[in-house]
């Protein structure tokens, strides 16, 4: 390709007649053209790519799931049935091997999958975001979920992580809203990653990362906890400017934030009343 090059000359367009002449794409081309003889040379060692420890789990179903298919059941079925089988591969890679042998084997377009999660008769459904909410809630006056902290034990028992995290909470809990610096550090000293002494590397923690943030922020963590005073009543405020900001979404003036700001809060004095509100009008 570079002695072809070579006799058209740089003043012509050789590139594109070079790429012309090999059927080749002008960027491969030039970037052939403007190789090194030891590049040249290094094309004709192989690469020894690094192979995989293990398939993926994904395939020892495909066989499967191309019969399925091929006897016409859906993509549905095709996905619990898989899954009752102790699926140990993650949902989205078996969806894409569903949705990709249906397109590339027999031309089917597959949407979005519709599960409708059928739950035997007398079972008990908790979700994540309420049992998260459950164990990190330590308002006093909030009732508890009676069927959370009943079944909290065999929960902790069968999930361990999800007592990791009502101790970690826990503990921080206590020591950032106590009045007792002592409780900080020693938060700090049980989760932060412990040395080894036969071996100098750290141990990893579930909150290493949350530690080193809190020991280089530790005065003013240490600032909270020793004095009354806070800014959670400016920042409080703050947050709320910012999200009246976001509803206006930019498309109002200064003079409109400033009434939408008013008004808003307007309503925590006692004697609010529409009629004495401030007028939009003006």
């Amino acid at each position: 390709m570079q002695a072809y090059a070579s006799t058209l000359g740089k003043d012509s367009n050789h590139v594109k007649l070079t790429s012309e002449k090999f059927n080749k794409n002008q960027v491969t081309t030039r970037k052939y053209l403007n190789m090194t003889s030891e590049e040249i040379e290094s094309l004709n060692d192989l690469n020894e790519y690094k192979k995989r420890d293990k398939p993926s789990e994904v395939c020892e179903w495909l066989n499967i799931i191309y019969k399925m298919l091929r006897d016409g059941h859906k993509h549905e079925n095709i996905y619990w049935y898989i899954m009752s089988k102790v699926f140990n591969g993650t949902d989205s890679r078996l969806r894409n091997a569903i949705i990709c042998i249906a397109k590339n084997n027999f031309h089917k377009k597959i949407g979005r999958f519709h599960f409708r999660y059928a739950h035997k008769e007398g079972s008990i459904v908790i979700k994540r975001n309420d049992l998260l909410m459950e164990i990190t809630a330590m308002n006093q006056k909030r009732e508890p979920c009676k069927i959370i902290q009943d079944n909290l034990p065999l929960i902790e028992a069968k999930y361990p992580i999800v007592k990791t995290v009502r101790e970690i909470f826990s503990d921080f809990y206590s020591a950032i809203m106590g009045d007792k610096i002592e409780k900080l550090d020693e938060f700090i000293s049980k989760y932060e990653p412990k040395k080894d002494e036969e071996d100098e590397r750290k141990s990893d923690s579930s909150i290493s990362s949350f530690v080193n943030g809190l020991k280089k922020d530790i005065h003013p963590a240490r600032n909270a906890i020793s004095f009354p005073k806070s800014s959670g009543f400016v920042e409080g405020n703050n947050n709320k400017f910012k999200l009246i900001k976001r509803i206006l979404y930019g498309r109002a003036n200064l003079s409109n934030l400033f009434r939408k700001c008013y008004f808003c809060f307007l309503f925590k004095k006692t004697d609010f009343s529409l009629k004495n509100s401030f007028s939009l009008s003006k």
